[in-house]
Formats: structure tokens, sequence, C-alpha cells
């Protein structure tokens, strides 16, 4: 599964040669679940390659169209693929929809008939032409690109959601909407979306490699709040202004739910408490809301309503905890998969020196944020995880009944 924009390599599913000699070799390179919302760069060998036809609002190369590569690459360099003025390679992009059609490019081989669609599954159709070395005077003047079968990867623009869902979709019925929106082509169609909370809902909705939660086990009210708060704009740094969050993930379906729905929610700084029989999205954020990003680590906030914990509704004693040094960081360590180095893993270090000053020793936090790929965002996940933790000044307490209002990730106050 590819939610938001990954590069991936796929799987090879068909191979087979053809033609005079055997010139042609046909592949297809299956990439994920669909139905995505496309490919935007493909690359041969790892050097990116050019199509003449693109279309939709994200500019993703037509689907279902047969679409030889450019005499250039990407780069503006000569395409070593286009010989003789010929393309020598030539692909077709599907996009894993129910209703798509067997590959006309394949259908060289007599091993790939109409009946081989794949349906529900993104992939894409490649052919490759051998080309004949030439000399002329002793020297080659013709060269063959092709050692071997190509690898291919893809830049791929990933899973179509949910994207317009409210509270009053919450339902006490014990079905599933899921296939039927998913099929709808009007108001409340599946869009592409890399918006964390759009991203897991349809994970813990989807029948097939996801949880396929009922209608009556989701609050689609919390998960909206959540939706909002992570698409609201904010300037990371001089140079780059986007989303309060985003979910660039490439997900194992062969990986438990419990792994696959940390990470998704990781990508969203989320909690997914259980109340009342549903599911609620809940994201980490600040008790008041922040304009500047000198406070990002706590960013977008709740605002001045939430719940307050007066002296009148404690029962007993409060019981205070400082932070334990061993969860206590001042510097980490985070890798991620870098979109500005075609995805390839980094790791980005940040350290507070007050507080290594004040700590007297480095104490590191080393971990992973696999579906974080802008340098921007790193930087300010990394100060938050650091942020995050020399603030575990644990308060614990006794309430009257109205304490059973508060849930797991609210921000609440209390007044002693």
């Amino acid at each position: 599964m590819v939610y938001g924009k990954r590069r991936i390599g796929g799987t090879r599913v068909f191979l087979d040669t053809y033609g005079d000699n055997n010139e042609y070799l046909v592949v297809c390179l299956a990439l994920c679940e669909g139905e995505i919302e496309g490919v935007n760069r493909i690359y041969i060998n790892d050097q990116e390659i050019t199509l003449p036809n693109r279309s939709g609002s994200n500019s993703v190369y037509t689907k279902e169209t047969v679409q030889a590569v450019g005499s250039r690459l990407a780069n503006g360099e000569t395409s070593p693929f286009f010989v003789n003025g010929k393309a020598r390679a030539k692909f077709e992009i599907f996009h894993g929809t129910e209703d798509q059609q067997s590959s006309s490019l394949l259908s060289g081989s007599t091993f790939w008939s109409p009946n081989h669609r794949l349906r529900g599954v993104a992939y894409i159709a490649c052919r490759f032409e051998w080309v004949k070395a030439e000399y002329e005077n002793n020297e080659q003047t013709v060269f063959n690109p092709w050692q071997g079968v190509p690898t291919i990867h893809a830049e791929v623009l990933g899973k179509k959601v949910l994207t317009a869902y409210s509270a009053s979709d919450n339902t006490d019925s014990n079905t599933s909407s899921y296939e039927a929106q998913q099929a709808n082509t009007g108001v409340g169609a599946f869009a592409y979306s890399d918006n964390p909370a759009n991203c897991l809902l349809d994970y813990l909705r989807n029948p097939r490699y996801g949880k396929g939660l009922n209608d009556n086990r989701i609050d689609f009210g919390a998960f909206r709040t959540a939706k909002l708060t992570a698409e609201q704009s904010i300037q990371f740094s001089s140079t780059y202004t986007s989303t309060f969050m985003s979910c660039n993930a490439v997900i194992n379906t062969e990986d438990t739910l419990m792994n696959n729905t940390k990470r998704l929610l990781q990508s969203g700084r989320g909690f997914l408490p259980y109340v009342d029989g549903k599911y609620r999205l809940k994201i980490e954020t600040a008790e008041i809301p922040v304009n500047q990003f000198d406070a990002v680590f706590w960013q977008v906030g709740q605002g001045t309503n939430q719940f307050e914990i007066t002296d009148d509704m404690l029962i007993g004693e409060i019981a205070i905890q400082s932070a334990d040094k061993n969860a206590k960081y001042n510097e980490c360590h985070l890798t991620y998969a870098d979109e500005d180095k075609e995805y390839e893993s980094n790791t980005f270090v940040y350290q507070d020196a007050t507080a290594a000053a004040q700590d007297g020793e480095p104490l590191i936090l080393k971990t992973s944020m696999p579906t974080v790929t802008k340098i921007d965002r790193v930087k300010h996940m990394a100060k938050f995880l650091v942020d995050r933790s020399r603030k575990q000044l644990t308060v614990g307490i006794r309430t009257t009944n109205e304490g059973q209002s508060v849930v797991a990730g609210d921000v609440v106050k209390i007044n002693h």
C-alpha cells in the first residue's frame, strides 16, 4: 500500500520475450494496491526518463495509454534509451481500478491475454527493444542500452481515499459503506490525499488489506476534527510552507494490523482512543494556538475550551513525579526517507545544547519516521521529540465522575 507520495520498485509478476530473435522484452511491474492517483516519475536503471502525456491536477502520466520514452532524460541529457531516432522503451500505466482492461503493450506476448487485467492492482506495463551494436571504421557508433533486465522505479501518488466525512456519518448500523463510497464518482468520492487522518481512516475501514471496520465502529466526527487540524497551513521554514501534518507511507500488508496502524498514527502524532464502542482519532497539539513556528513542537492548538479539572473534582491527594532520566533526551537522531535524495534513507541529528549542558551528558534518542519525507518536517519533529521528553511531569489524580469525559490525547487544565 502507498499512502501519499513515495518512490517504489514494485514486483515483477510477468516477464517474456517475443518478436524476431526475441527482440522485445515485456515486463509487468506490480506497484501497489489501487486505485492510486497515478505515477509522477519513472526511472530506468536510476535514470529518470520522460514520457509525452500527463493529465489531471497532479500532472501524473496519462493512464492506460502506450507512451514511448523521449529523446532526453528528465535532467536534459540525451537519453540512452532513444537510439537511432527511435524510442527503445515504452510504458503503459494502470491505476488499479476495478474495471481496468488488459494491457495492449503486453499483448505482443502470447501468454498475456485480454483476461489478464490485474483489477485492483496498480502496475506498469513495460516493453524494451533490443538494439544491435553497429560499427563504422572500427568505432562503435550505436550502443545497446540494455544489460540484462532493466531495473524500474516509479514515484507514485498513492491510494485514493475518502476525504469528505463528518459527525453526521456516525451510525449505529453494523454495516460498511466503504465499497459504495469507493465506487462513487460524485460528491464524497475517493480522492488522492496525504492527510494522515484520511489515510488511517482508509486503512481501518478497508476490507481487503485493512481492518475492515464497519461504520458503527468509527467516530467520523473525531476523524474530521483531526483531519482539519492536520491540513492547517504552517510555515516550517523561510522556504517551505505546507500542511501541519502529512503522511507518505509504504505499508506492507504482510505486517500486522497493529504495526501498520502505529506507523500511520506516528505520521500524524496521533492517538486512537476507543470510546463508547468507537475509534476516535486525536492529534497531539498545543494548549493554545501558535502562529509562529518558534513553538512548532506543540503547534496547532485546541484553543481555550479544553476541559478544566478544579479542586471540587479532586478526590484525595495529587501524586507528582518528575520525568524519568531514562526517558529524557537532549539529542535526537531521526532516520527518514529523504524525498530530496530520491527517498534514500537519511539521518538528521538535532541537539539541544542548553539541555545537554544541564544534563552533563548526551542523552540520545535514536528513532525513525518512515512516513516523513521532507527535511523541514524532520527537523521540527526531532525538536518536538526532544522537547516532549523533557516535559514529562506526571500528575496522578482521582476525580469525580466529571473526569470520565477525558480520553487519551485530550489537552486538559488542572487548576489547584
